[in-house]
């Protein structure tokens, strides 16, 4: 049985003109081993998407020696605007499809589900297609950990290296510049103090591109006050209904998820009151993409 991100990925039509400009492709193709032509290019741009959807349809939890189906555990939580007392839930379908919602922070405290929200817009936007023909990429920002450049072209270069060799960089340069991308951009919490103001300007200096979308996950830090002209969101509160879903998506006993749901509506929640808010991290058992 296909999986359903193969399937959409099938359907998938990649044109490397609506990302580069001809000169841009010329360069690529000129430079990687394994790009010979524009068909070629578009071939490795698929293959970035089905290779990065796969690793973030997959992750593992607690209860399971094999990863699992992203999809098959995910209960979407939807966000809400920081200090709009009068803020509604807003899906991924409507934050991604909302081009007023070019420059958007996911902050919240720890395991509260940022970088599930994070890979499930990645998910979304390779199986519907981002409006303007923006190209999803995902971007594990504790990478720069280990960098020398704290540039988002490096980033974004060192994630196509695999498709299109030497051409990495100048796609990555031609591809920022132009802004016929959605970056996703997930953990700056997680960037060593060190360089994160480095990271951060050159996010700026991105931010300026139009055409763009940037989405940033982060728990809260000073650095995060110098994207004033960025939307901040939060994950929203799971309710009892959302609790008691996530709970039966989870591959464990049964008798057991009956009784924890039981004790759960029983007195447990209301304890807790939000456990999004409080110990999310016991609702998500989860890893990282693997």
């Amino acid at each position: 049985m296909i999986d359903p991100i193969t399937a959409a990925l099938s359907k998938v039509s990649i044109d490397a003109g609506l990302y580069l400009s001809k000169s841009m492709i010329g360069k690529v193709v000129g430079l990687a081993d394994k790009v010979k032509n524009e068909k070629d290019l578009n071939t490795q741009i698929k293959e970035y998407l089905e290779s990065t959807a796969k690793r973030c349809a997959l992750v593992k939890t607690m209860f399971d020696e094999q990863p699992v189906q992203f999809r098959s555990i995910y209960e979407p939580v939807g966000v809400k605007k920081v200090g709009d007392k009068d803020s509604t839930n807003i899906s991924e379908r409507e934050i991604l499809w909302d081009d007023d919602l070019s420059r958007v922070v996911i902050t919240d405290t720890q395991g509260a589900g940022k970088s599930m929200f994070m890979r499930s817009l990645f998910l979304f936007a390779v199986e519907w297609r981002v409006p303007g023909g923006r190209l999803p990429i995902f971007c594990d920002l504790k990478k720069f950990n280990t960098f020398k450049d704290y540039s988002l072209n490096a980033l974004v270069a060192e994630a196509f290296e695999p498709y299109l060799g030497e051409g990495s960089r100048d796609f990555a340069t031609g591809i920022l510049r132009k802004g016929n991308v959605f970056l996703i951009l997930d953990g700056f919490d997680e960037i060593d103090p060190s360089i994160r103001r480095d990271v951060i300007v050159d996010i700026l200096r991105k931010s300026d591109v139009q055409g763009s979308k940037i989405f940033l996950s982060s728990r809260y830090n000073e650095h995060i006050d110098a994207l004033d002209n960025y939307v901040v969101f939060e994950i929203d509160d799971i309710d009892l209904e959302k609790a008691k879903a996530i709970i039966r998506r989870v591959k464990f006993d049964e008798d057991e998820k009956t009784e924890f749901i039981e004790v759960l509506e029983s007195r447990l929640f209301a304890e807790y009151n939000s456990i999004a808010r409080h110990d999310a991290d016991y609702l998500f058992p989860l890893q990282n993409c693997p």
